[in-house]
């Protein structure tokens, strides 16, 4: 009797991303995408320099973690900005959705508004 081999199904590298926060640097802007599995990928925005302007690095972040998201699960994500509680950090819920349902019901507004009022407040 010829045993088959069990393949094991892979677990995507990266779960699903439900949060991020955004850090301004010296060296330049990094940051860290929690996942609704309670995993953590941190980082810097490649191609955005130091000096660029919060509006951005928020964009560069969103189009990382939809590209995340799409990339190893092939699903949509918005994010939606919040209001940044102290100068140099932004946090966002990514909102994913799957089979057409949204993982958390949210109200649309523009990505990265907090970035764009804040940056025209100061």
């Amino acid at each position: 009797m010829v045993r088959r081999k069990r393949e094991k199904e892979k677990r995507p590298a990266l779960g699903v991303p439900n949060s991020i926060a955004l850090f301004a640097t010296p060296m330049g802007w990094r940051h860290s995408v929690a996942t609704v599995d309670g995993g953590m990928h941190c980082g810097h925005l490649a191609d955005v320099p130091a000096t660029a302007d919060p509006v951005e690095a928020c964009a560069a972040a969103e189009a990382m973690v939809k590209g995340l998201a799409y990339h190893f699960h092939g699903i949509r994500a918005d994010v939606i900005w919040e209001s940044p509680l102290e100068p140099g950090s932004w946090t966002a819920e990514v909102i994913a959705e799957v089979d057409g349902a949204t993982t958390t019901p949210h109200d649309s507004c523009h990505p990265c508004a907090a970035c764009a009022s804040n940056a025209s407040a100061g």
